[in-house]
């Protein structure tokens, strides 16, 4: 009988063993590129090194990341702003998508075009990956006394990307502006040279809660298409179980190519994923059936 079950075990152990090692390339492709160094980078509207804020202190970067990373959890609602007609716009709206958020200052003629430029980069990989209507972007302007609904107009325009399907740019009062950027996690200060911010960009979930903060003026998309994508396919715990399924393998096989700068979907982690699932299920019956022998072998 120990001979009996010596060899199940070794069974389980290598079809285990097996399964894994076919499917382990489609888990894989559920990493976050958060945990690269690029991922924690941030940056000033100017340089922080020389510039001083209102209380003659120094852009303190640790200070800033902290605050950003506290954000995250947090709910975000109760906000009214403007958008480009000057028409009121409420974030709760933006409820049942991801919600991307950017802060920009529209007098600033270096870091915040970089970051919006970045964004429509990252924001059309996105749209290829999951369609137009998958989640919502909006670029505000923090800088309350110029940053009205003319002036966002104006710089999406000059940046090219006020037709963009999806992304509007908004304005807003000072208490509102205040209240949203501290809800958010996002610091920023007045400098001999405009303002010193932390280029900063908020994931926001479909209920409306902050999920992921990417840092840095410039970033490769799969920064930002990532945890849309964990949210996008991710799905909720809602729906049927196929529709779960089949978002699960979407999440985890649906991979970067840097050299295209695109997303595809990979078949053939699908088919390691799908035969990794056969090897256990022949396991689970193998070991059935060898436990009934050893249960006729002990009554014997």
């Amino acid at each position: 009988m120990e001979s009996i079950i010596s060899r199940c075990i070794i069974i389980i152990l290598c079809l285990l063993m097996a399964g894994f090692g076919l499917s382990g390339h489609c888990f894989a492709a559920e990493a976050s590129p958060e945990a690269s160094p690029g991922a924690m980078q941030m940056q000033g509207a100017h340089d922080a090194s020389d510039a001083k804020h209102e209380r003659g202190k120094e852009f303190d970067d640790d200070l800033a990341l902290k605050t950003s990373q506290a954000a995250i959890g947090r709910n975000v609602e109760g906000f009214t702003l403007l958008d480009r007609e000057g028409r009121e716009v409420k974030l709760a709206d933006y409820r049942g998508k991801p919600l991307v958020i950017s802060f920009i200052y529209t007098a600033c003629f270096h870091t915040c075009p970089v970051i919006t430029q970045t964004l429509d980069r990252a924001l059309g990989v996105a749209r290829d990956t999951f369609g137009d209507e998958s989640f919502q972007m909006v670029t505000i302007g923090f800088d309350t006394r110029r940053d009205s609904p003319d002036k966002m107009r104006i710089f999406a325009r000059q940046q090219g990307v006020a037709g963009e399907p999806g992304w509007e740019f908004l304005s807003g009062d000072a208490d509102a502006i205040k209240r949203l950027t501290e809800t958010l996690g996002f610091i920023f200060f007045p400098s001999s040279k405009g303002f010193d911010h932390l280029a900063q960009t908020t994931v926001i979930d479909a209920k409306g809660v902050v999920y992921r903060q990417i840092y840095g003026q410039a970033f490769e998309p799969p920064l930002l298409v990532e945890p849309l994508k964990e949210l996008i396919f991710g799905g909720s715990a809602e729906g049927s179980l196929l529709s779960g399924l089949i978002g699960k393998a979407r999440l985890w096989c649906t991979i970067y190519d840097p050299r295209t700068d695109s997303y595809r979907f990979q078949y053939s982690m699908v088919v390691g994923f799908a035969i990794s699932i056969l090897f256990l299920i022949g396991a689970g019956i193998l070991l059935a059936r060898m436990w009934r022998k050893v249960l006729r072998n002990l009554k014997s």
